[in-house]
């Protein structure tokens, strides 16, 4: 079953910009470190000034390389753009769809 989750992060873009570079992964979190298909959203917080747009882009599903026990760990990478007149803050809020990894 898809697993909803919001990390109430409250990262602060500026106006009209775009950042890549953000990564994320479930390495050494006990839950194990192949998860996915990932879905993910910048969601921006309320009450701000003004209507707030993020976009996220360039999402990548990547693959470390082989560290001393052979395994190669996914993780995610992504940009997110503000196309907002107003520096704004916004949370992540991501699916994971772990019930569709093949096992194995």
């Amino acid at each position: 079953m898809p697993q909803y989750m919001k990390l109430p992060v409250h990262f602060t873009q500026a106006a009209n910009s775009s950042l890549w570079g953000y990564s994320m992964s479930w390495e050494n979190t006990g839950v194990g470190p192949n998860q996915g298909p990932v879905f993910l959203g910048a969601d921006p917080v309320s009450h701000q000034s003004a209507e707030t747009d993020f976009v996220v882009y360039d999402f990548a599903k990547c693959r470390r390389a082989p560290g001393p026990s052979g395994g190669t760990e996914v993780f995610y990478q992504f940009g997110i753009r503000n196309l907002s007149q107003f520096d704004a803050v916004f949370d992540l809020e991501l699916i994971d769809f772990k019930d569709l990894m093949p096992s194995g």
